[in-house]
């Protein structure tokens, strides 16, 4: 039916470009009409070329006619429009325009069908699920238009490069006001991956090769494309990827081209930053994203405060497939100094990191740690060798400030004093954060963080393998480990376990601005029966240029004691 697809067209283009400015200082109201049928009248009545009665008769018999077609491409096809003049003057007066929609048309039925390879493959649910228009629903023109593009955009994702619209139709009944729609499809045949070519950059290209999502003859996707510039980026490697699919229609191959811009061989970096956990501090960052052209790679830091000190560095060997293995020598320090302990350790380690389904990280390690420590009663110098694993997940989507997201971390580590160690032990800790965006925008945060240990001889166990609580990422109200179970003196001498749950629910105020409320609770302790802490508040979220700022005001909870608190601290949510 070519006028209805000229109706559809024209609808199209009056939605995207609006109308013109305005050429005629005269007031047009629309009454009767919904919010969405007053835009669309809107847009394709215009304005009055110009103010004289001439220009004004005309444009109101053009009105009545679009009024009408506007209507018609919201699935309003009974309309009725009246326009009157009931101001007239030197700015040209007021222009009424009176419309009764009527019923709507509704989709009575839709045919869809989808012949060739995208029948079989699971093509075809994605393709079905990009209609927009179901039985019962009013036939809206735009939402017409967007299936009919979806489903074309779904067979070009899903590597069908010549298909034959067989049918693609909308037969409307006026007078049983209904539409059947029908769509017939031939996908034809599905192209594949073919060659892949990497230009550019200072790695070995057979290295890079290793990061393909796919390999030749694989059945076409684009979004293995997309997948496989993230991951190119995501090695840390380069600060520039491209890459090109180009169809061939005589082979029905996908050629690729990637091309990359390697980061310069050495990246220094220094920065400020500041939290009430720590007090303010400086970073000094070295890196060097790639030694060799087999992807060799260093890295290190030194975050300096008067509360905690570290310095990290790292030699990653890329292993194959370099997409999901990698090989990691680690050497650490850590000096730390807060109210009731201090320690400084000296820890160098070995890794092995494996990406597996799910994007799962499972890391085995070994680590040789020497650490001098001085909590309460408890002082001395502990070595140990631990062998352990870990797993891990950090799912995210949003950009700095999150809308959707959740991370998993489950560390198992031990020591046995027959083997190096001078103590035994065995330790777990478990970390869970999950964020989701409810109704209006609204973000609920909750975390939980849990472990336990068991050891020989407890008393020489380092401080840092220890349990505390409090804090800007614990329980705010309590000072920065301040938590867990004291010795005689009363000093805080930390935990066997660990168990501490948050609640939090924060919501926009403003542009960049989020306000928020929580509850924090828990406890670093030795027995189920020793007493937890509460600590409850609220506070404001920034979305500043160097990523989310948190500022709180909490009141702990201890026994009968209370306190109040401020928390500043900057990172992402996950």
């Amino acid at each position: 039916m070519a006028w209805l697809r000229g109706i559809a067209c024209a609808t199209l283009l009056a939605l995207s470009c609006g109308p013109g400015p305005a050429r005629a200082a005269v007031s047009i109201d629309v009454e009767g009409a919904t919010q969405a049928q007053e835009k669309n009248i809107r847009a394709w009545i215009g304005e009055p070329a110009a103010q004289t009665d001439a220009a004004m008769r005309a444009f109101m018999l053009r009105a009545k006619n679009d009024a009408a077609l506007a209507l018609q491409a919201l699935g309003y096809y009974h309309a009725k429009v009246r326009v009157e003049r009931v101001e007239a003057g030197r700015n040209g007066g007021r222009i009424v325009i009176t419309v009764q929609p009527g019923k709507p048309v509704r989709v009575h039925h839709v045919t869809f069908v989808v012949a060739g390879d995208a029948a079989d493959d699971g093509t075809y649910k994605i393709m079905r699920a990009r209609l927009r228009l179901e039985s019962g629903d009013i036939f809206h023109h735009g939402k017409w238009q967007e299936s009919k593009r979806g489903v074309a955009e779904v067979l070009r994702q899903h590597g069908y490069f010549e298909p034959e619209v067989q049918v693609q139709e909308a037969r409307v009944h006026l007078a049983e006001k209904k539409a059947d729609l029908d769509i017939r499809i031939h996908s034809g045949p599905r192209y594949r991956f073919g060659e892949t070519r990497f230009e550019g950059g200072e790695l070995s290209h057979p290295l890079l090769q290793g990061y393909l999502p796919w390999q030749p003859g694989d059945d076409y996707r684009a979004e293995s494309v997309r997948r496989l510039e993230r991951l190119l980026l995501d090695t840390r490697f380069f600060s520039n990827v491209e890459v090109q699919a180009q169809p061939d229609g005589q082979t029905r191959l996908v050629d690729v081209t990637v091309q990359v811009q390697s980061r310069p061989r050495n990246e220094i970096s220094i920065g400020p930053g500041i939290a009430t956990d720590t007090g303010p501090r400086v970073r000094f960052g070295w890196e060097k994203p790639w030694l060799t052209r087999s992807g060799h790679a260093f890295r290190s830091s030194l975050d300096v405060s008067s509360v905690r000190s570290q310095f990290d560095s790292a030699y990653t060997i890329p292993l194959q497939p370099p997409l999901t293995r990698a090989l990691e020598f680690n050497l650490n320090w850590l000096d730390e100094d807060i109210d009731d302990h201090s320690s400084e350790r000296l820890r160098t380690g070995i890794q092995h990191r494996r990406l597996g389904p799910w994007n799962w990280e499972t890391t085995y390690f070994l680590r040789l740690a020497e650490e001098r420590f001085d909590t309460g009663n408890d002082a001395g110098t502990t070595t140990l060798l631990l062998p352990g694993t870990s797993w891990s997940r950090t799912r995210r989507q949003g950009g700095a400030m999150a809308t959707w997201g959740d991370r998993v971390f489950l560390e198992l580590q031990g020591a046995d004093e027959r083997v190096v160690s001078d103590i035994s032990l065995l330790r777990a800790q478990l970390g869970l954060r999950w964020l989701r965006t409810l109704y209006a925008d609204t973000r609920l945060h909750l975390r939980l963080d849990a472990g336990t240990l068991v050891s020989n001889r407890f008393e020489d166990v380092p401080t840092s393998l220890r349990f505390f609580a409090g804090g800007d990422r614990s329980i705010r109200g309590f000072a920065f480990e301040s938590l867990g179970p004291e010795d005689t003196s009363g000093e805080v001498i930390g935990g066997r376990n660990l168990l501490v749950g948050s609640f939090e629910l924060d919501w926009p105020v403003g542009p960049e601005w989020r306000g928020a409320v929580f509850v924090d609770g828990g406890g670093a302790f030795d027995s189920p029966s020793d007493p937890y802490q509460v600590g409850v508040g609220g506070g404001v979220r920034w979305l500043s240029p160097v990523g989310p700022v948190r500022l709180d005001l909490a009141v702990g909870f201890d026994d009968a004691d209370i306190g109040f608190r401020f928390h500043f601290s900057l990172g992402p949510d996950l």
